[in-house]
């Protein structure tokens, strides 16, 4: 009778050693099967990418405002010291700050009027392209 050595190195009529042989081979067969499920399940994996790019935005943006204040209360800070030269530059000389204000006025109604026609011409467009 010839023997041959089975998968672990073991005589292949030793039942300890073939019980031993087939639990491994058992759980390399489940391990695969369970990767093999993992890589069809779609829907769990988006999930997942889904919530981990969700926690990174969540850190980006805690970064961002982090850094953004501090930013924010000095230009806070200096929006406040140019309100305050300009009311003063107003008191000073109230001819040209009525002269300002008309030209900002102005500037706001052509600014409003362009907006607007655009939200027409991108409605007119998404309804052509229907």
């Amino acid at each position: 009778m010839s023997h041959s050595i089975g998968p672990s190195g073991a005589d292949p009529d030793d039942p300890a050693a073939l019980r031993g042989d087939i639990e491994g081979v058992r759980a390399d067969l489940a391990e695969t099967v369970n990767a093999l499920a993992y890589k069809a399940d779609l829907k769990a994996r988006s999930r997942e990418k889904a919530k981990e790019v969700r926690a990174q935005a969540s850190e980006w943006a805690e970064e961002l405002r982090a850094q953004a204040a501090p930013t924010a209360q000095q230009l806070a800070g200096v929006a406040q010291d140019k309100a305050q030269q300009a009311l003063r530059v107003a008191k000073e000389n109230p001819g040209q700050a009525r002269v300002v204000g008309a030209a900002f006025a102005v500037l706001t109604l052509l600014v409003l009027r362009g907006r607007r026609r655009r939200r027409r011409e991108d409605r007119r467009r998404r309804e052509v392209s229907w």
